[in-house]
């Protein structure tokens, strides 16, 4: 699991100068949220140079949904200036930790080619990412405002890979292959739209759609059962996720 300190200490910087100017203020304009949703992930196809002179293709079937978990503290930058305008009348910076939980489905394609498709696999996929996500309030109207969302942050992708024959007979195949997982540590961002309703002065309830660019993903070349490979499997992935969320405002 990642280590958060440096980035709760980042944060913490970036909301300084806020809490000594006004500590009241300071934490007035702060709100704490949760949120829960689902996730689709794709992928595209990978490579596995099982041997120098074979290489096989991973031809990713399906992807499967996921249930994507948020954590988030937030800023109300500027509150008092911006309340009073009609539009761009927010600006909520949010510290945000995300979690779900996924698997990349398919075939592998001896040398690549479809007529030689002897294996199955299953790649399972745990993503985490600290984003620093920013919604700027376009207008209210009727107490609901909706928002752009522009995030930029690290992301820890653990990915492994099992390989299985499809025929029961499986000796002129080979064994199964169970390949390590791998931690792919990566800048990422996000971009999404959303729309947030208040509840009371302090509860808000909020809808978003992100899209998330988890990038290149591959795993370990350690094989626990089977045959290790030359080169990992990679496969570059991307998400759409539905959060809906509860916060509270201080």
């Amino acid at each position: 699991m990642p280590t958060l300190r440096p980035y709760i200490l980042l944060s913490g910087c970036l909301f300084a100068a806020y809490a000594q100017a006004n500590p009241l203020e300071f934490l007035k304009n702060m709100e704490i949220s949760v949120g829960a949703g689902p996730s689709w992930f794709t992928a595209n196809n990978g490579l596995v140079q099982a041997t120098a002179a074979e290489q096989d293709q991973a031809v990713v079937n399906n992807v499967s949904s996921g249930l994507l978990k948020k954590i988030g503290l937030g800023y109300h930058l500027f509150a008092q200036q911006l309340a009073d305008r009609p539009y761009l009348n927010d600006l909520l910076v949010e510290l945000n930790y995300y979690h779900v939980n996924s698997s990349i489905n398919g075939v592998v394609n001896l040398s690549g080619d479809p007529d030689f498709n002897y294996w199955n696999f299953r790649a399972p996929l745990s993503s985490t990412r600290l984003m620093l996500d920013i919604k700027p309030s376009l207008f209210t109207y009727q107490h609901i405002s909706p928002y752009p969302i522009l995030g930029m942050g690290l992301a820890w992708n653990h990915l492994s890979f099992n390989e299985t024959p499809t025929f029961q007979d499986a000796s002129d195949q080979g064994a199964d292959t169970h390949l390590a997982a791998d931690t792919n540590r990566q800048i990422t961002y996000d971009l999404g739209l959303g729309a947030r309703y208040a509840i009371s002065e302090h509860l808000h309830a909020s809808i978003d759609y992100i899209y998330n660019w988890a990038g290149n993903l591959t795993t370990s070349t350690t094989a626990v059962t089977g045959n290790s490979v030359i080169t990992a499997p990679s496969f570059t992935t991307r998400s759409q996720n539905i959060l809906v969320n509860l916060s509270w405002r201080f």
